[in-house]
């Protein structure tokens, strides 16, 4: 059986660019990173504007870009995902 390596990616993003998914809400869960971006589920639904598509969102799950601190909605992750 072959096994393929993949380097480890960081599971933790940077302490202040977390603080900004707390400041939302208590993070429920934390899904792995994809690429730079990650995937949060909150406790409850948060309002935020997601930076790629410029509208007001309301969910429970919100992603953040690891490299900029930018905060981003379900959608927006899922389609920046899809293109990686």
């Amino acid at each position: 059986m072959a096994f393929c390596y993949r380097p480890a990616e960081p599971h933790t993003p940077n302490r202040a660019m977390k603080s900004k998914i707390e400041t939302l809400g208590r993070i429920r869960k934390e899904f792995p990173p994809r690429g730079n971006l990650q995937l949060f589920q909150l406790d409850k639904p948060a309002t935020f504007t997601c930076s790629v598509r410029k509208i007001e969102v309301t969910s429970a799950k919100v992603a953040l870009d690891l490299q900029t601190g930018a905060l981003l909605s379900n959608g927006a992750y899922g389609h920046l995902v899809a293109g990686l």
